[in-house]
């Protein structure tokens, strides 16, 4: 199976290379460092070298995709120029690696952006905030203990920061990758208590940290096209 499943990505590939799909977005699920989705991704990376971000689009996760395509033909069918600044909390930020996955956040938020056709920025203010809550150290499972409302000083800077941003007019989404397949208590009490769970563009914090992002990006970029009564 898992070579049929390799031989019809390499196909697919090679149609995009011929101009057959203006896009091929190629998710890898449950991609843990030695996993087999991991070694299938290192393999046909050699096939799709030549392609560039505009056309092919290769990172973590699958049941983010759909929403993902769907936002990037809001953005062609608007002509919209999206850009991203993503924040993170005391810890290893960017460089976290997070559980059922191959490759740090920041990467994949990279390559998500890219996928909207967005752009990264760091110097001028954003269309989007990201604002993303990443661990001291390792991402843990959602129903472990540590998992209870604790207060932690990093937690309190990033609501800090996005009641800021927020005050300034900026949309912001909350990528919530502290755990995997949950929230966290922590983060949701502040934001619930700071009033800014309705203010934000968008909030996910469920399954995997590569499904969380890209459901986030993707969703902040619908969001200005939603009424005030479906956003809420």
């Amino acid at each position: 199976r898992q070579t049929n499943n390799t031989m019809f990505n390499e196909k697919l590939i090679s149609e995009t290379q011929k101009g057959i799909f203006s896009y091929f977005c190629l998710g890898h699920d449950d991609s843990s460092p030695n996993s087999q989705s991991a070694m299938e991704s290192r393999y046909l990376s050699q096939d799709s070298q030549k392609l560039p971000v505009q056309h092919y689009g290769s990172f973590p996760g699958a049941d983010q995709l759909a929403l993902l395509m769907i936002a990037r033909y809001h953005v062609e069918l608007h002509k919209l120029h999206p850009t991203f600044t993503a924040i993170y909390p005391l810890g290893d930020g960017a460089d976290t690696v997070p559980s059922y996955e191959s490759q740090p956040i920041g990467r994949t938020i990279a390559d998500h952006v890219a996928a909207v056709e967005g752009t990264m920025i760091t110097k001028e203010e954003p269309d989007v905030l990201l604002a993303v809550n990443t661990p001291l150290a390792s991402t843990g499972e959602t129903e472990k203990v540590s998992k209870c409302a604790m207060l932690r000083n990093s937690t309190f800077e990033l609501v800090n920061r996005i009641q800021s941003a927020e005050e300034r007019g900026i949309p912001v989404a909350v990528v919530d990758v502290y755990f995997a397949n949950g929230s966290d208590n922590t983060l949701m009490n502040l934001l619930s208590k700071n009033n800014l769970l309705s203010r934000l563009a968008a909030y996910n914090g469920w399954n995997t940290a590569s499904n969380t992002i890209g459901y986030s990006i993707a969703q902040s970029i619908l969001a200005p096209s939603m009424t005030e009564e479906d956003h809420q």
